[in-house]
């Protein structure tokens, strides 16, 4: 809603305040959180390396949630800049995608 209207910083308070009230983790908060993150860091250049980190953290606690996330987050172009300064965690989540695809064959 807010992210619409070009107000990240209340879209990014009210999706920590959304977790903060979660008394059972939900996958697709940390990933909207982490979106928004992720395009707050490419909106100023791409340099703030702690949101960088938290973003990453937060991506990968939704994709621990479900891994259904890995494959969202490869495709999102909010998450560019994301890969290009850590392109390892891209990595890690194209593993997760395939381990994710071994198991559907396999099951």
């Amino acid at each position: 809603m807010y992210c619409k209207r070009g107000a990240l910083s209340k879209a990014i308070a009210a999706q920590r305040e959304a977790l903060a009230l979660e008394v059972e983790p939900e996958a697709d908060l940390y990933y909207n959180l982490a979106c928004y993150l992720a395009m707050q860091f490419s909106a100023a250049g791409a340099t703030d390396k702690a949101q960088l980190e938290e973003s990453v953290g937060l991506l990968r606690r939704a994709v621990e949630l479900s891994s259904n996330f890995a494959e969202t987050a490869l495709k999102d172009p909010d998450f560019a800049d994301v890969f290009r300064q850590k392109p390892e965690f891209a990595q890690f989540l194209r593993e997760q995608l395939g381990a994710g695809e071994r198991l559907k064959r396999e099951g």
